[in-house]
């Protein structure tokens, strides 16, 4: 709301600046300023410090425009080392989240009339590296369903998931029904596992922003799939109906061990961890 208002003034200002200097709009000859290119949000790379971002803006208009640059509603000064305009559009060299951050709106002004561009908001990605302890062990028996947790690194925005098998680039294939990551939580999902699932796991995250990408991985998770030894003895079995939580019954896309929480009506899911599948 500050914003708005901020800008509203600028508007103001600029208009009384143009009534007091005389300079008039030719009707039928000159026209005011209209947008053919407004700045669009992004999100750049924190610690990239040499680039530069561009916010476009272009108006046409005769006589031609002149543009300004707002941020979180102050004028941006312009003619700086850091703050250039090429055409409409503002250049920030070595962008920095501290000083950076923030909704901008250009405008642009000649003697007819000042237009102000919609908001584009400058925002940074990250995604540090995972931690670098050891993962511990996890123990499977066969033919039962278990999960590895990926526990990712701090980040923005959302990453993708996948998972490694003891080295670069074994990648995990979900296309024979075992497999399932979770694209919320990151976690790994294996139904019914079998003696050759024993092996070293890695979560591999990548973040993907509008000029580059960036993956890492974490430390190994070692699995060992014993044999079947009736080990789900705590694990409840279903009493007529099914609860509104409870285990889950049917394991294509959860452990059978893990804990869910169903919805009724006709748009029935089941969660986990944060994680929702169409049942």
């Amino acid at each position: 709301m500050m914003e708005m208002v901020l800008g509203l003034l600028l508007l103001s200002s600029l208009s009384l600046k143009a009534a007091i200097s005389g300079d008039v709009c030719v009707s039928g000859h000159d026209s005011g300023p209209v947008f053919e290119e407004e700045p669009s949000s992004l999100i750049y790379p924190e610690g990239l410090t040499e680039g530069k971002v561009t916010l476009s803006c272009q108006a046409r208009a005769n006589p031609a425009a002149s543009y300004r640059w707002l941020l979180n509603g102050t004028e941006v000064p312009l003619g700086l080392e850091r703050h250039t305009l090429v055409a409409g559009s503002l250049v920030i060299s070595s962008p920095e989240p501290a000083r950076d951050t923030g909704s901008y709106q250009c405008l642009a002004i000649n003697r007819c009339g000042t237009i102000i561009s919609r908001a584009a908001n400058l925002k940074f990605g990250y995604l540090h590296d995972f931690s670098p302890d050891s993962r511990g062990p996890q123990t499977a028996y066969e033919g039962v369903g278990t999960f590895l947790a990926c526990q990712p690194p701090p980040h923005y925005p959302a990453l993708s998931y996948r998972w490694l098998i003891n080295e670069f680039p074994n990648f995990i294939r979900a296309d024979d029904g075992r497999w399932f990551v979770s694209q919320v939580s990151g976690n790994l999902f294996l139904a019914k596992a079998e003696p050759n699932d024993t092996a070293n796991y890695f979560c591999f995250t990548t973040i993907n922003l509008d000029i580059s990408t960036k993956s890492t991985f974490s430390k190994p998770i070692p699995l060992t799939v014993l044999p079947n030894a009736n080990p789900r003895k705590s694990v409840p079995e279903h009493q007529g109906a099914l609860p509104r939580r409870d285990v889950c019954a049917d394991w294509k896309h959860c452990d059978p061990g893990v804990l869910c929480l169903w919805k009724s009506g006709p748009e029935a899911s089941m969660e986990e961890s944060g994680r929702s599948n169409a049942v």
